[in-house]
């Protein structure tokens, strides 16, 4: 029982109100610089329309080139910070972080919407809906490409980030601005500032690698012993 009790107060605390990435909206993360930083200035253009549109469709199709890829998050949000590792392949998606002393590891299949959240101390792993792990949709840089098109996007400017050039781009989803950097090259977003009711959200994506990822990265030990996800 006291091994379950601990998956279940993670849970609360990863899905339910962590919080670090705040919900299934494609990227609705900005740092709040102690709160009370404004988002950095980047060199305006005036946003074109259709033209516009076809440019950044066009640019955030790059990423269906992707096989597979390895990368870190980092986020600052007015809860604290936030790191973790993703792979990605296809369209399953592994994240790795530590909560409560934990070591924690969610894994996604976006085909079917399911999600695990595994503790491998504990060698016991919960089933969960994909709606329930905002933290690993919104980590996930290939389908935040894939649903950006529906926030009616504008491109604002172009700045280059380590030597990355990159579209800057605004929207607007759930009453929060968002502006985000896509790299050209991919069509990865790899950097996201949102101004929320609670302060910005900033999160960076780094260490970006294109390699080979094995299928089991994506899949539970068989020795796991999964329970039922909690009703909250």
């Amino acid at each position: 029982m006291e091994t379950k009790n601990i998956i279940i107060a993670l849970i609360v605390v990863i899905v339910i109100g962590g919080g670090v990435w705040w919900a299934l909206r494609p990227a609705p993360e900005v740092s709040p610089s102690n709160g009370e930083a404004e988002p950095p200035k980047v060199e305006e253009t005036e946003p074109e329309s259709t033209e516009t549109e076809n440019e950044l469709a066009e640019v955030l199709s790059r990423v269906d080139e992707i096989g597979s890829l390895k990368y870190e998050i980092f986020s600052l949000t007015p809860e604290g910070e936030f790191s973790a590792q993703f792979w990605q392949k296809n369209n399953q998606t592994r994240m790795e972080t530590t909560a409560e002393g934990q070591i924690v590891i969610m894994l996604a299949n976006f085909d079917d919407e399911t999600a695990y959240l595994y503790l491998p101390d504990q060698n016991i792993a919960t089933r969960i809906d994909l709606a329930q792990a905002p933290e690993i949709v919104e980590g996930a840089l290939k389908q935040q490409a894939t649903y950006l098109m529906g926030y009616d996007p504008v491109i604002v400017g172009r700045e280059t980030i380590d030597g990355r050039e990159c579209l800057v781009i605004e929207y607007a989803a759930f009453g929060e601005a968002t502006t985000m950097w896509i790299w050209e090259e991919h069509g990865l977003p790899i950097r996201t500032i949102t101004e929320t009711e609670y302060g910005l959200i900033e999160s960076t994506a780094s260490n970006i690698e294109f390699l080979e990822i094995a299928d089991d990265m994506f899949e539970l030990p068989a020795e796991v012993e999964i329970i039922e996800t909690p009703s909250f």
